[in-house]
């Protein structure tokens, strides 16, 4: 990847403004409690990595950035929790992060090292830090990337200009065709995943590491919420999925980069999934009426609920995004010569005197065909009296079908139907039973047995005021609606629990 020749080099204490993302990451500030390790001492060489600061953590890992002392290089490292206290779990993270490590591309980060049972001693690091982690632990190097997160540039600007926003998803778009033909579904691709370097391009972190999460019991609601607003359909059913699952995944990202928000949100994550399954999104131009027309189909087709109607590869959607990019006057995204990247003069070698000269990009030229394109239309010429009785008879017949048209019979407008029914949503988490609907009229109530018990479910129900009894487990609450026939009305129940029992295992 080019690199800028002022930015920092790579043994330079980068600013706090630096951030390496993970899935389901919180950025950190410095903590003044971490200071750096002292400087490797020669009596000691058995140390491989300096530990500076945190940068991040997320539900199943702390990130650091470190010094590898033998390269003298920064990277970036994860130290998986002490939670994952389960031996195949760690086995499982530690087999996807491996399978990663093998990823070789520009728009993926690099990893470096995977290991199962990490030590202390092979760390110059401080006591809190050390203190975090027992030992052994699992952990994984990798590249760090100077830059920030798409999350943190849409939160800096509200949203981003549609030229980035395209270019960032034409990158990650080239790291899933990538990933993909080598049989790896990313399965967690959201802002978070998505690096932005100093340079604009899209970098993708984390690969293969969400599917070991996935497959855990470590993930509690809180926690999904986050991965919840960028899950497919397919997912959310759990589903088998392929990589089509990731395009959904980033028309959602890309839907949130040019309007500042997810397409479905709320407060229960149980809802989000069920809007990804059932509800169409709103149009982006609904949130940024100055969206590109053309890029709004491309973000819809994405979002389709059925992954047959979506773009079929990452290749094929990047090429579409390609040709929206170039006609906004985006750069050619064509990989060249590394010389010929803006990072050196153009040399060349003169003829003449065999000395080494720098080549000056000429000047575009402007083609004889171009300066012969006449600048006004011919006039036409005269078509006399022929035409002129020609254009009276046409005048003529034109009057007297408008006089027609206007003294014709008007048919009585219709009335507009009248509705009876609307729509309400019923959903509940965890997933409970509908007992009862009561419909309120005068007064009076009217019990109605609804088609199904098992909540999420869209009812029909005609309009009116109504009490919605849900349970679970021998827990009942009641929640009042109003149906009505412009909108559709929406119920949720929430029921305490212990915070373990709030685990992926109730998506299935």
């Amino acid at each position: 990847m080019a690199t800028d020749p002022d930015e920092p080099k790579p043994q330079d204490k980068p600013s706090d403004s630096d951030h390496f993302s993970t899935a389901e990451t919180q950025f950190l500030p410095p903590d003044p409690a971490e200071k750096a390790a002292p400087p490797r001492s020669k009596a000691d060489p058995k140390h491989k990595y300096q530990v500076l600061r945190s940068l991040g953590k997320g539900g199943f890992a702390w990130v650091y950035l470190v010094k590898n002392l033998d390269l003298d290089r920064l990277e970036a490292i994860k130290v998986l929790s002490s939670k994952l206290e389960e031996e195949d779990l760690v086995d499982r993270f530690v087999k996807e992060a491996r399978i990663a490590a093998n990823f070789n591309h520009q728009n993926i980060v690099t990893i470096y090292e995977v290991q199962k049972n990490g030590r202390w001693t092979d760390f110059e690091v401080e006591d809190t830090i050390r203190n975090r982690h027992l030992e052994p632990f699992a952990y994984f190097t990798m590249s760090f990337v100077e830059g920030n997160t798409a999350t943190n540039l849409i939160r800096a600007s509200g949203r981003m200009s549609e030229r980035k926003a395209i270019k960032i998803c034409i990158d990650t778009c080239m790291a899933l065709e990538y990933a993909h033909g080598k049989g790896v579904v990313h399965r967690d691709i959201k802002p978070d995943n998505i690096l932005v370097d100093r340079m604009g391009s899209g970098i993708v972190t984390d690969f293969g590491i969400a599917k070991a999460a996935d497959q855990t019991r470590l993930t509690a609601a809180g926690t999904f919420m986050g991965t919840a607003r960028y899950v497919s359909p397919e997912q959310a059913l759990g589903q088998e999925i392929d990589g089509r699952s990731d395009l959904y995944s980033l028309g959602v990202t890309l839907y949130e980069m040019v309007t500042g928000r997810v397409p479905f949100e709320s407060d229960a994550w149980m809802t989000v999934l069920y809007q990804h399954i059932h509800e169409a999104p709103s149009p982006p131009e609904a949130f940024n009426a100055q969206i590109d027309r053309d890029l709004q189909r491309v973000i819809l087709r994405m979002l389709e609920k059925k992954p047959e109607k979506r773009f079929q590869n990452a290749r094929e959607c990047a090429e579409v995004l390609s040709k929206l990019y170039h006609r906004m006057g985006g750069a050619d995204l064509r990989t060249e010569a590394i010389d010929q990247i803006g990072t050196r003069p153009n040399y060349m070698q003169d003829p003449g005197t065999q000395e080494t000269v720098v080549k000056k990009p000429e000047p575009p030229v402007r083609s004889k065909a171009s300066e012969e394109i006449p600048i006004q239309a011919p006039q036409p010429k005269s078509g006399g009296r022929g035409r002129l009785w020609l254009a009276t008879s046409l005048v003529l017949v034109t009057l007297v079908l408008a006089g027609y048209w206007l003294l014709r019979p008007q048919p009585k407008p219709q009335p507009p139907p009248v509705l009876t029914q609307g729509e309400v949503l019923v959903s509940a988490f965890p997933k409970g039973q509908i007992t009862q609907i009561v419909h309120i009229v005068d007064g009076n109530r009217e019990i109605i047995t609804p088609p199904e018990s098992d909540t999420p479910q869209r009812l029909k129900l005609p309009l009116g005021e109504y009490e919605i009894v849900i349970a679970y487990e021998g827990t009942y609450k009641k929640e009042f609606t109003l149906v009505t026939a412009d909108q559709p009305a929406r119920v949720h129940a929430e029921f305490n629990l212990e915070s373990e029992r709030f685990l992926l295992g109730d998506l299935k």
